[in-house]
């Protein structure tokens, strides 16, 4: 029997790891950090996928290197993207100080007026701060750092970077570690200021780091099966969040049960209570994506979902097929769609299992989700149905002529309203609301036929809204065929419909019309079949003697 004592959940999450005996690998990336500091880099870059662990590789580094000369100095950006700089050079000041507070004597923080009049004073801090500190030098490890790169000149985003640039050149005894959440290439900005800074990725665990983080905390209570291992890798590959996650719900599970030996089983049994803990851990990876890149990894999760056998698979996507599936949803292939799907591989949110055979067979190739349990989340918590709507957002500045568009027609103007949405969708053909409105505008100015084709198209992005309109600017273009005795026409459209509606009166009535009329036209075919070659005769010679016209 384990000692109730010894029961408390040993992993972690929800908060850096900042316990030296809880961290686990990442020395090679220390050791880089290390060396780097020692040849006097003024700025290491660290970077990775959100939740992988870079705050707490931030928390370490003072752990490793306490020995070394420097006074490390944790600070971060979130929630300081609207502000301006003097203000965010005020609140780094302040914070520095709060996490400095064994110092017997500090600097005094500049004001907010002080550096509005003179940022160069936020320099003078940090030279009284270095002289307090024994002269020692200075690193500041600055999380969320990426988070300034989002916003509008006036912020702080637009002058920071220059100005620690310039701030790095004035005081050589500063360093900053700064950790990015999304690829640098992403952030042109910083890249051509610190273009010559080293900078390492924070990756996934390889087996043997992730088997340390699996079965350390927990060494001497919970016992894991070589099975339960490989199941947890499978679920997680090595991304340390996750794998804390699926091991807090094992922990979870083996106290209410009162059993504290792991099968693969147990492993796949708490998936859906892994889920349930990282809910927020998860939203925050999927917040980091654009949105193309977010419905083009719905849509490989759903294809995955429908290739998947049994639960413990990890199934395989051809590249190709999520595009296709965003089509039968009524989606129009962008450019940025399709390179969402290269973005999504290069990124490393897919892994590549088997390459195309050349450029011209990239639909041969074939991929996974990289770490299965957000494949589980997504097929759970954002199916393509809800996704693809999101594909409305990527043009913010269509919303003012979509809502003009709203405007006139609620004012009965529709013909300014149909081309406002034509407008939109112009450059946007995924913004599915102007596509609705648009086509309700058609049906009630009976141009059925137009109407036709964009509900038949928006009937795939939302079945029930499009039903009823697609149904009467069908049965309005079928009426109009008949008019001009376009019957074979009139009839491919209501069998459109019929496969909608098999009971539906209306079409039935006019498929009955359409019979009948075939049943004349074939019985007035029979009656005056004999005197046909003789009328086709005089037809021929009385056309032949007319002159010939312009």
């Amino acid at each position: 029997m384990i000692m109730v004592a010894s029961r408390r959940n040993p992993y972690i999450i929800g908060r850096p790891v900042n316990e030296p005996d809880r961290f686990f690998d990442r020395e090679p990336l220390l050791e880089f950090i290390a060396d780097s500091l020692s040849q006097k880099a003024p700025v290491i870059l660290l970077h990775g996928q959100r939740r992988i662990g870079k705050s707490s590789v931030l928390a370490q580094i003072p752990h490793w290197l306490k020995a070394e000369p420097y006074t490390f100095i944790a600070l971060s950006l979130e929630g300081k993207s609207h502000k301006c700089l003097p203000e965010v050079l005020h609140d780094l000041a302040k914070e520095t100080l709060q996490s400095l507070d064994c110092l017997n004597r500090v600097p005094i923080v500049p004001s907010i007026a002080e550096l509005k009049e003179n940022p160069g004073s936020f320099n003078r801090f940090l030279e009284n701060l270095s002289t307090c500190c024994d002269r020692s030098e200075l690193v500041l490890l600055l999380d969320e750092f990426d988070t300034l790169g989002n916003y509008q000149p006036d912020a702080a985003a637009y002058h920071l970077f220059p100005f620690l640039a310039e701030t790095l050149q004035q005081q050589r005894f500063l360093h900053i570690i700064p950790v990015v959440g999304r690829r640098l290439e992403d952030l042109p900005t910083l890249i051509s200021l610190f273009k010559s800074a080293p900078s390492q990725e924070i990756g996934l665990l390889d087996r043997a780091s992730a088997t340390q983080l699996i079965t350390q905390p927990a060494q001497g209570i919970l016992t894991y099966s070589e099975d339960a291992i490989t199941a947890i890798f499978d679920l997680c590959t090595g991304h340390p969040y996750f794998t804390q996650v699926i091991c807090f719900a094992l922990f979870s599970q083996a106290r209410q049960d009162d059993r504290w030996d792991v099968t693969a089983e147990d492993v796949y049994r708490v998936v859906d209570r892994a889920i349930e803990l990282g809910e927020g851990g998860l939203a925050w990876f999927w917040d980091g994506l654009p949105i193309a890149e977010r419905v083009l990894y719905s849509a490989a999760a759903e294809v995955a979902e429908k290739n998947s056998i049994g639960v413990d698979a990890n199934p395989t996507i051809r590249e190709g097929d999520p595009l296709a599936l965003l089509e039968e949803w009524g989606v129009s292939l962008t450019d940025c769609l399709h390179k969402a799907q290269q973005n999504l591989i290069e990124w490393k949110f897919l892994k590549r299992i088997k390459k195309a055979d050349s450029p011209e067979t990239v639909s041969r190739g074939t991929y996974q989700i990289t770490i299965e349990l957000v494949r589980r989340w997504l097929v759970r918590q954002h199916s393509i149905r809800d996704e693809i709507w999101e594909l409305e957002n990527l043009n913010p500045e269509l919303k003012v002529l979509y809502e003009e568009g709203r405007d006139r027609r609620y004012q009965g103007e529709l013909s300014e309203a149909i081309s406002l949405y034509e407008r939109v969708l112009a450059e946007n053909p995924n913004h599915f609301s102007s596509l609705f409105e648009l086509a309700d505008c058609l049906l009630h100015t009976k141009a059925y036929a137009y109407a036709l084709t964009l509900f038949d198209r928006a009937y795939y992005v939302d079945p029930f809204r499009a039903r009823e309109g697609l149904m009467r600017s069908g049965l309005g273009h079928a009426k109009t065929l008949m008019e001009r005795s376009q019957i074979a026409e009139a009839e491919k459209v209501l069998d459109r419909l019929l496969e909608m509606d098999a009971e539906n009166p209306e079409v039935r009535s006019f498929l009955t019309e359409i019979a009948a009329q075939k049943t004349q036209s074939t019985q007035t075919q029979k009656s005056w079949g004999k005197f046909i070659p003789e009328w086709k005769w005089n037809l021929s010679k009385q056309s032949s003697d007319l002159p010939p016209q312009d």
